[in-house]
């Protein structure tokens, strides 16, 4: 009986150990990207569930610095990442890092890919351009006025931000100056997506699904057939939209991320060069797609968004 209530003890004891040995190297993996931007909650306020269209998830939070020591503000869209069907404002880590170096700033929701509210990539970019209108006018009825702004996002949000200043930045309300992001997949060609025997995961050899449920374009045989599906692919894919009048970028990918292959930003740093865009690109040797496992790139990059900060801003 002792024997059963000392091994008994020695259980538990080790399952506590492990479980707290596993949660503490789990949080301080996820949170090393964040964790490395700025924040000072006291140095910002919050406005939240602002509107700017009439979608459900059509809303966004701004944050406005305390520290009223201009007459004008640069301003900072960040926009959530959840592979175009989840995700949400909330997790602002750029937001608040940006108000707290004095920005104001913004986290935007989209209308996500779901069964109760079909959206798509046209969709989303249409939505994220009428936002920054938005953006900019609420922060002036809060006595914010922006006379500039740079648009940030991570994974998906990377996708939407990168549209936003390739294509759409010429239409800004205010002058966009440049634009950072993190591991958001710049062509959707789906070949790019592909392994070596040439399956997309989550859908097999199948590019029409994949090109479908991101545009909600219909595809035929026919299109697949022809090739003109690549038509369609690089209308919706940033990299496609680069060009010699492009903003600078900032970026940073996983070496080992298995949600994004890492060859689907290849178009992207072509784009980069053949335009002479002006770019700074992180690679997280260790890291998949949470960039999760290289502290010291997680400060370079923070460190250089710093610079991009002082060159880019008036």
């Amino acid at each position: 009986m002792v024997k059963k209530v000392v091994w008994g003890i020695l259980y538990v004891f080790i399952v506590v150990v492990v479980a707290a040995v596993t949660a503490y190297y789990f949080c301080t993996r996820i949170d090393v990207l964040s964790r490395t931007f700025k924040n000072n909650p006291d140095s910002y306020s919050v406005v939240k569930d602002l509107k700017y269209g009439y979608g459900v998830q059509n809303n966004f939070d701004l944050y406005l610095p305390k520290d009223k020591n201009s007459s004008q503000f640069p301003l900072v869209v960040w926009i959530h990442g959840g592979g175009f069907v989840s995700g949400d404002k909330k997790d602002a880590a750029s937001a608040k890092d940006a108000a707290t170096r004095g920005y104001v700033s913004a986290s935007v929701n989209y209308t996500t890919n779901t069964d109760d509210h079909p959206s798509n990539l046209d969709k989303m970019y249409t939505e994220i351009k009428n936002s920054v209108k938005a953006v900019v006018a609420q922060a002036k009825q809060h006595g914010y006025p922006v006379n500039q702004m740079a648009i940030t996002g991570e994974s998906a949000g990377g996708t939407l931000a990168m549209m936003y200043a390739f294509r759409d930045g010429k239409d800004s309300p205010v002058p966009l100056k440049f634009v950072f992001q993190e591991v958001g997949p710049a062509s959707f060609q789906p070949e790019d997506w592909a392994d070596s025997n040439g399956d997309i995961k989550g859908y097999g050899k199948d590019k029409k699904k994949f090109l479908t449920e991101l545009t909600g374009v219909q595809l035929t045989d026919h299109d697949m057939e022809d090739g003109s599906y690549h038509d369609l692919a690089e209308r919706v894919s940033p990299y496609h939209y680069g060009s010699a009048n492009s903003v600078p970028m900032l970026m940073a990918y996983g070496k080992n991320d298995k949600i994004v292959p890492f060859k689907v930003h290849d178009r992207l740093l072509s784009a980069l060069d053949n335009n002479h865009i002006p770019y700074d690109y992180f690679v997280f040797p260790r890291s998949g797609h949470g960039l999760y496992s290289d502290p010291g790139q997680a400060k370079k990059y923070v460190d250089k968004l710093g610079d991009y900060y002082d060159k880019y801003f008036d």
